[in-house]
């Protein structure tokens, strides 16, 4: 071994290893924090419809209420994502910004323990606030023997974790807003 070599070993020793694992920021390690009510919010397709309609159940499956965000603000804007898997092939639909927001607060939807939420998910109709893309120039259809699959991604943030840092309310202090993923499945019939 050459004795340069030698000496960069050597002196490696003396430095901390590139890469070294270290502990991440703290605005880092909250975001991967788990929502408290993450396994209280379930989500069902209650009908797929031929011209690209799809019902969406939201239940709360726990006691307490489960807060959702309103898809009116940039806080919930966004969160749907479609795939449809048609003869092999899979189809992603997403949503996008297609908007600005003239007045934007962090507002929300609860859920009381046991109760549930109904939703439209409309990929063909108006953009409204967020518009579908994926639709490749066209018209979405689902046919008999279609797989849909819907998912709702919202990310954590710290107004989701406290919404007391969002809004300033007093009695929001310590209030959480659901985040997360969650996600059904139905075959067209």
């Amino acid at each position: 071994m050459s004795k340069a070599l030698c000496i960069l070993f050597m002196g490696a020793g003396f430095f901390p290893a590139v890469g070294q694992a270290q502990e991440p920021p703290e605005y880092f390690r909250e975001s991967r924090a788990e929502s408290k009510s993450l396994h209280d919010l379930k989500l069902e397709i209650t009908r797929v419809l031929p011209d690209g309609k799809i019902g969406v159940k939201f239940s709360n499956i726990s006691k307490g209420p489960v807060r959702i965000w309103e898809e009116g603000n940039s806080w919930g804007a966004g969160p749907w994502r479609v795939l449809r898997v048609k003869g092999g092939q899979v189809e992603t639909f997403f949503q996008e910004l297609a908007t600005g927001f003239t007045g934007n607060w962090p507002s929300f939807h609860e859920i009381r323990g046991g109760e549930h939420l109904e939703r439209t998910l409309d990929l063909n109709g108006p953009a409204g606030y967020c518009a579908w893309h994926g639709l490749s120039g066209g018209k979405v259809r689902f046919d008999p023997g279609d797989m849909v699959i819907v998912v709702y991604d919202v990310p954590a943030t710290s107004d989701a974790r406290d919404l007391g840092r969002a809004l300033p309310v007093k009695e929001l202090k310590g209030v959480s807003v659901w985040f997360g993923v969650t996600t059904a499945y139905a075959t067209v019939k």
